[in-house]
Parts: C-alpha cells; structure tokens; sequence
C-alpha cells in the first residue's frame, strides 16, 4: 500500500458528508467542483457510478505527487481498462502497485515575498520555482495580495522550504523569502466521474 503524503494531518482537519439525490448523469467531478466552494475537496467517490468508458467499481485517490491510484473491485473492470486505448490515453505512465513502490516526488505551495511589482512575470517566479523544482501553477499576477505571491510547486525535496535569498535587478540587490506552506492536497481537475486497488499512475 502506497502512503499518502500528510493524510494524517489531512484526517485531523478534514469532515466526511454524504451526499444524495443528484442526477444519474452526475460525475465524481461535478460533485467535486459543487463541492470545493465550501472548501478544499480531498476525495470525491460515486459508488457504482459509470464512466463514459463503460467502467464501474473504479475507486480514484490521490497518493502524493503527481501520482493518483486506481483502484478496481472487479478483475474484468481491470482487464477492461487496460485494453482501452481512450483510458490508457489519459495517463503518461501506468505501473502495477506494489509495496516497492516510492513517490519521490511531491506537490507543495510555496508563498514567495520581496520581489519588486515591476519584476512580476511568470518568467521570474518560474526561475524562482527551479530552485526546488518545477512550477505547476502560479496564482493570478493581478489578484489578491501585493506584497507576495503563491506558487504550486512539483519538487523531489523532502525538507520544508524556507529561505531567504537574493536576485539582482540592474545592479540593485533584492532580499527574497520563500516559506512553504502546510496542510495542502492538490485539487486535480482529473478527479473525475470514475471511482477505484490495482494500478498506480502518474497522470
């Protein structure tokens, strides 16, 4: 079994609903998106819901990184899956689960302070997010507060980030600080109509 990155803190924090009487055309994602107005989504599951694919007892989790894992209650939903190309399409990588399996790699935001407004651009945060790694996704340059941006981050460091450091404008120094925030679990648009204990995935 593949370990979740910070599920116990998400288990401290987190409320279980139920949810009923919604459309049978309604998809784990719909549920998702009505949902996460009322805050951070960390599951969504529609039992003996059906994909346009034709697959059902399909069980989807989010297992850190940028790796999800289906899961699937029937071995022909299984066999199913694999032999469709439009589903395998959806995945750059799909691998058995084992307990061999590590995620080497996770998803974090990091809160960035000190950089001038006339040096904001996606350019410079994206040059700053290759120092732990690489930008997935930078919230709105001309919306919420001025004084720092936040930045999604894929990094393969296991410590927090904290630091403070230095960039260089026309010969002008500029203190920088980053400082990664807590308790985070990414909210994919892939959290989709399908619901699964067989296969891991890097999306």
């Amino acid at each position: 079994m593949v370990a979740i990155s910070k599920e116990e803190e998400v288990q401290k924090i987190s409320t279980s609903i139920f949810v009923t009487n919604f459309p049978d055309h309604a998809k784990a994602k719909d549920l998702w998106n009505v949902c996460k107005q009322y805050g951070q989504v960390v599951d969504a599951f529609i039992p003996d819901k059906k994909s346009k694919a034709g697959f059902n007892d399909i069980d989807l989790r989010y297992i850190g990184g940028m790796w999800i894992m289906i899961g699937f209650k029937k071995e022909d939903t299984k066999a199913k899956f694999q032999s469709c190309l439009g589903a395998t399409s959806w995945f750059s990588q799909i691998i058995q689960a084992s307990k061999e399996f590590v995620i080497d790699e996770r998803i974090t935001w990091v809160d960035i302070e000190g950089i001038p407004l006339k040096l904001w651009s996606e350019s410079t945060f994206n040059r700053i997010a290759a120092k732990w790694g690489k930008m997935l996704y930078l919230e709105k340059l001309d919306e919420g507060f001025l004084y720092s941006k936040r930045l999604c981050i894929l990094t393969t460091g296991k410590s927090n980030i904290l630091e403070t450091f230095k960039i260089i404008h026309k010969g002008k120094r500029f203190s920088v600080r980053a400082k990664e925030t807590t308790g985070w679990i990414p909210d994919f648009d892939e959290q989709e109509e399908d619901n699964s204990e067989s296969k891991d995935e890097d999306p």
